[in-house]
């Protein structure tokens, strides 16, 4: 690649390959721009930064008050275990109930309210979790 000086205090011009270096660094920058707003990451992080409400309760161990709705017990405040479409609430005396959920809803993203039953006694639970 040649360098040519036009004049003195003036800055140094390359020749057309320098040229064509920069029109292709724009467009690939251009197109990777492009492209990466199309990842699943970059999707999300958008629907975030827009407000977007989940649908789901991230899988984990939460603090929630559960109330048997089909006995009148509780609400209990127990260390409740989430993990896909099942609920595990344990017991401060260290039994647990397994719970299938039926509905999972939030209007924040932050307080959810899940409905869910017990497979063996058919019983109905009413769950409440603030993140």
């Amino acid at each position: 690649m040649q360098t040519t000086v036009t004049g003195i205090g003036r800055a140094a011009r390359r020749t057309t390959g320098a040229h064509a270096w920069l029109l292709a660094a724009l467009v690939g920058a251009l197109a990777g721009t492009y492209l990466g707003s199309c990842t699943p990451a970059y999707n999300a992080a958008k629907s975030e930064e827009a407000g977007a409400v989940p649908t789901d309760l991230e899988d984990g161990t939460y603090s929630c008050n559960a109330t048997n709705s089909s006995r009148g017990n509780g609400p209990y405040t127990l260390e409740c275990e989430k993990s896909g479409d099942r609920v595990i609430l344990h017991f401060a005396n260290g039994g647990h109930v397994t719970l299938d959920i039926g509905s999972q809803e939030t209007a924040d993203g932050h307080s959810w309210q899940i409905e869910a039953s017990h497979a063996e006694t058919g019983d109905s639970w009413e769950l409440t979790i603030e993140e």
